[in-house]
């Protein structure tokens, strides 16, 4: 399953009336860091995005000299520019700054919108598909244990199903490179799961988990609607197939009294257990039940823009 996932990076600017810097950064890091020094003496560090999505940096500036800099600092990036300006102290001296920093996909303010309703991601042709949360299913974990509040629900398919988008969004990641592997007779194992991640406009991240290789239908950019089908659904062992879905957005992590604030672990995983459209009504799925999908023309057309709607009636 797909959780909170950090990326680490490092960074050096020192000078005076001009910068000279130094970027430890990898050429793959979803954002780079960089700086320069102002007129007036001042650290201007920028962000490049070179993913898609929302990210959230967590920046530990250190070995400063002749600046001032918070002692925490938190920021969701959206767009390439401007981060902080770090002020100049003035001093006829010197001026230096390093920083570690640390991103996670996701919007540290996203405000969930607990009421909306979601699509089930099969067709209403398959009739009553059971669910089962995964944090039930032991085959999901190779000794480790799933994060608290996690809630993810696997759908029990057939080969060759389909497996739809839940709620329109922009496709910020996807992998089709895992592959299973056979052990013992009967036994088959994975640490690595074909997936597509959405966006949604508020902040959540919807993850589909166990698709099969080759299948995926959308492309990193594309915004995808209620209907719009993703990939086919996978399975660890050829036998059994189902989709694994999780709902989470990313918020600051609260540091216990008496523990040291760490940058690496600033933000944390918040999942979400969804109501869905269901041919018996809206509802949070209960595990082992049987649902039929229901796709009523406002579930999907919800979040469409009037140019959306507009174009879609021309087809």
């Amino acid at each position: 399953m797909r959780l909170l996932k950090c990326v680490l990076a490092t960074g050096l600017c020192w000078g005076l009336s001009g910068a000279s810097q130094v970027y430890a950064q990898r050429a793959d890091d979803p954002i780079q860091l960089t700086a320069d020094f102002n007129e007036a003496g001042d650290l201007v560090v920028k962000a490049e995005k070179r993913r898609l999505g929302t990210y959230s940096a967590a920046i530990d500036f250190q070995n400063v000299q002749n600046l001032t800099v918070p002692s925490r600092y938190r920021v969701a990036i959206r767009s390439s520019g401007p981060l902080i300006v770090l002020k100049s102290r003035g001093y006829s001296q010197s001026t230096h700054c390093g920083w570690k920093s640390v991103f996670v996909l996701g919007d540290r303010s996203a405000k969930p919108d607990t009421s909306f309703i979601y699509r089930l991601p099969f067709s209403p042709a398959r009739g009553a598909t059971e669910v089962r949360f995964a944090q039930e299913d032991k085959s999901l974990f190779f000794h480790t244990a799933p994060p608290k509040n996690w809630a993810a629900f696997c759908f029990f398919l057939n080969r060759g199903d389909t497996v739809y988008a839940i709620r329109k969004g922009l496709v910020v990641e996807i992998k089709e490179q895992g592959t299973s592997e056979t052990g013992k007779p009967g036994v088959v194992y994975t640490s690595d799961h074909n997936y597509v991640q959405v966006e949604h406009a508020d902040g959540t991240i919807a993850t589909y988990n166990v698709l099969e290789p080759g299948s995926v239908c959308v492309k990193l950019g594309d915004t995808v609607y209620p209907d719009t089908p993703l990939a086919l659904v996978g399975s660890f062992d050829g036998t059994q197939y189902r989709v694994a879905l999780t709902l989470h957005y990313i918020t600051d992590r609260i540091f216990a009294k008496g523990n040291a604030y760490s940058y690496e672990h600033a933000f944390e995983s918040i999942f979400i257990n969804p109501v869905f459209a269901t041919a018996h009504g809206n509802r949070m799925l209960v595990s082992q039940n049987r649902y039929t999908a229901v796709v009523a023309p406002e579930l999907i057309t919800k979040e469409m823009t009037k140019r959306e709607m507009k174009a879609r009636t021309e087809k």
